[in-house]
């Protein structure tokens, strides 16, 4: 369904971009494993914008990562490129690219309506926003190394930040399944093992950071719950993007954005006790949290 573009022919279509009307760049910053990828490919259903798929390791090796820690207009150029070129090729899993690869476009109303639309072209003609889903890998990056995304959207505010938020019951059993062949990049060195104790701190130490990060800068960082999932949530996310009008993707959006099958809920009281315990001085959180627990 999907075309892979030559380096050469992408570095000539990247000559006519100006990446400074880009009106935004949109980074996921949060745990693996639900909903960023169904979030990222109904956007990419949108004719003005373009999403990367993973390839942490690669835009790393291009040295486009430099952005998030030695943030000027050269490095935010290099950021932004990058993410254009490898969008337009690439391969399923780690290794990354546009997110047709992914397994959203397994599903048939998904990978024909992206046909219909852009008859399998990876590049989008007019990009108002870029969207990168590496949630678990930047997420991580910024921990480790002390960096604040709301300091670096003050200095580029075109940078906005999503989280979805997963019943973070399933989300544990979905993540134990993720990394049932061993935790990898620099996730590891938050998460040091799949034990449920360990994997329900980690998905709370994210959202709460997400959380706090929200209240601090509201209109640059976006969080929302699985129940949410739908073409009101599609709409909020296009404006949360500034994606621009497009009646026929907001037709589209109900038959792609629709929620999967969720794993029987197990381990509430587990779940409650860290939430209660370790977090109890965050009331606005513990109620954040209590929400995600509905369905």
């Amino acid at each position: 369904m999907t075309k892979r573009v030559s380096a050469n022919s992408v570095s000539s279509d990247l000559q006519g971009i100006d990446i400074h009307q880009l009106r935004t760049v949109g980074v996921f910053l949060c745990p693996y494993r639900y909903l960023t990828t169904l979030t990222a490919a109904t956007l990419a259903l949108h004719r003005n914008v373009q999403v990367m798929n993973h390839g942490g390791r690669r835009l790393f090796e291009a040295g486009a990562l430099k952005f998030f820690v030695h943030p000027d207009d050269a490095t935010y150029a290099r950021f932004c490129t990058s993410l254009i070129e490898l969008s337009c090729g690439g391969a399923r899993g780690n290794f990354g690219g546009s997110i047709t690869f992914s397994h959203a476009f397994d599903h048939q109303n998904m990978r024909e309506a992206y046909e219909r639309r852009f008859s399998g072209e990876l590049m989008k003609c007019q990009i108002r926003s870029i969207l990168w889903k590496e949630g678990g890998v930047v997420q991580s990056l910024f921990w480790k190394g002390g960096i604040d995304p709301v300091s670096l959207s003050e200095r580029f505010p075109q940078l906005r930040f999503l989280s979805p938020i997963r019943n973070p019951l399933d989300h544990a059993l979905g993540l134990q399944k993720y990394y049932k062949n061993g935790i990898w990049g620099p996730v590891q060195d938050f998460l040091k093992s799949t034990n449920l104790e360990d994997l329900f701190r980690y998905l709370l130490t994210a959202h709460e950071s997400f959380f706090v990060l929200h209240e601090r800068a509201p209109d640059r960082f976006l969080y929302f719950f699985e129940d949410e999932i739908g073409p009101d949530l599609a709409r909020r996310l296009a404006e949360f993007l500034e994606t621009g009008d497009d009646p026929e993707w907001e037709k589209l959006v109900p038959e792609v954005m629709t929620n999967a099958k969720q794993y029987a809920p197990k381990n509430e009281d587990l779940f409650k006790a860290i939430l209660y315990s370790e977090f109890a001085g965050a009331k606005s959180f513990i109620s954040h949290m209590e929400r995600a627990l509905t369905r």
